[in-house]
């Protein structure tokens, strides 16, 4: 497969469309949280978008209050980014691992 001999470059250009789905899509409603009647894929979603984007909100609760606001959701989404980007190629490099072990 020609993606698996450049997985970098794969996981570069395969994060974005993802991140833009997972952003604009599935957002965590931050403001007013999740109804304790949710569905349980309502709720996974909320928690894997919190643990991607943690540390953009984590910039998010310091660009705020120091008059940058409008960078914070610059900073939500650029970090959903590099992590997505990291899972995929994390993911891509255990399954080459696999398929050594597993011929």
């Amino acid at each position: 497969m020609e993606c698996m001999k450049h997985p970098m470059r794969f996981a570069f250009f395969l994060a974005a469309p993802i991140e833009a789905v997972n952003y604009f899509v599935f957002p965590y409603p931050l403001g007013v949280g999740i109804p304790d009647n949710a569905s349980w894929l309502q709720k996974f979603i909320g928690i894997q978008w919190l643990v991607i984007h943690w540390p953009g909100l984590q910039a998010l609760n310091w660009l705020e209050p120091n008059g940058y606001g409008g960078l914070g959701n610059f900073a939500v989404v650029l970090s959903g980014y590099f992590d997505t980007f990291v899972l995929i190629v994390a993911l891509m490099v255990a399954m080459q691992s696999f398929r050594r072990l597993y011929p």
